[in-house]
């Protein structure tokens, strides 16, 4: 398995107007939530995970788009879902 503080967390792109945190490749991904290929690819289609084309076959995320659907999927034992 991947060592995740190595991932490229908190290093940024600019440009004038944009900067674009925590950009992550799909294996990237896939490593962080410990699914294959074929998991993820249902899992990122049922989950409506907003991702960037860069290719057919190439995928990047921002790390907070992942953030934000692991939060919405979050479960708090003991609070009421």
């Amino acid at each position: 398995m991947k060592d995740f503080q190595n991932l490229p967390f908190g290093r940024h792109f600019e440009t004038k107007a944009v900067k674009i945190h925590d950009v992550l490749t799909e294996p990237d991904v896939r490593d962080l939530l410990g699914m294959k290929e074929e998991e993820f690819e249902a899992f990122r289609k049922e989950t409506g995970l907003p991702f960037i084309r860069i290719s057919e076959e190439k995928r990047l995320y921002f790390g907070q788009d992942v953030v934000e659907l692991l939060s919405k999927r979050r479960v708090v034992p003991g609070r009421a879902v």
